[in-house]
């Protein structure tokens, strides 16, 4: 009896164990949109070792590590789009120093955005792989407008005209520069109406959340940019 005991003990120890590791395993890329050892395309920097939300390698690595992906990615077919590689700030509060790249390919739904950093606090290169929505944006409007016209809500009769340059520059650059955005609308509480040149366009706003533009040439989506309702004078209240 008393060996039926401990063999099932033991038992319980090993299964509890192997439970714990699966469980670590799991957890180790829990917070990661795409995950490097999961694709033949996208190669690992030696040494570095997932952390649930990103690698980290000892030390500062982080011109080597950008170095290795300058010259590794392209060979697998990754194109780079955005390249700020030149950032090498000094902070007395955060000392670190690092670059970001966005990598796109044929047959990859959407970017990837590869980062790394140094921080010299806990002496780690921190890299992270990042997939996100391509940021794609058509132009609407062309040349600037002398006027824009701005229905407060969408049925009103009469429009407030704005005709600064410097907002209808800043309105146009906003609305040109947000993203396309192919899904449906969410519910928002306010909307509102502009008319720029010939090209009418609705306002789907509400507090801090994201700004969707709807035209007869598509849906665009955007930040809730504070500089857009200071120059289109809309409260988000």
């Amino acid at each position: 009896m008393k060996k039926w005991i401990a063999g099932l003990v033991a038992l319980l120890v090993v299964s509890s164990g192997y439970f714990a590791y699966g469980k670590m395993t799991d957890d180790t890329y829990e917070g990661m949109s795409i995950v490097p050892e999961n694709r033949n395309d996208l190669p690992l920097y030696k040494g570095l070792e997932p952390n649930r939300n990103s690698y980290t390698i000892k030390g500062d690595h982080w011109r080597d590590v950008y170095k290795f992906y300058l010259e590794e990615l392209p060979e697998e077919g990754w194109v780079l789009e955005n390249d700020d590689s030149a950032l090498d700030d000094t902070d007395v509060e955060n000392d670190w120093s690092g670059f970001r790249s966005i990598w796109i390919k044929d047959g990859f739904d959407g970017e990837l955005n590869l980062t790394a950093y140094y921080d010299q606090h806990n002496d780690l290169t921190d890299v992270n792989f990042d997939k996100t929505r391509r940021h794609i944006s058509t132009e609407w409007i062309g040349t600037n407008p002398e006027t824009i016209c701005i229905y407060e809500k969408v049925d009103d009769q009469e429009c407030r005209d704005i005709e600064d340059e410097e907002s209808i520059e800043e309105i146009v650059h906003l609305i040109n520069s947000s993203m396309d955005w192919n899904d449906a609308i969410e519910t928002r509480e306010k909307k509102s109406l502009l008319e720029v040149g010939g090209l009418k366009v609705e306002v789907h706003y509400e507090s801090d959340n994201e700004v969707y533009f709807r035209s007869h040439k598509g849906i665009k989506i955007m930040k809730p940019e504070s500089e857009f309702f200071g120059h289109a004078k809309l409260s988000v209240e």
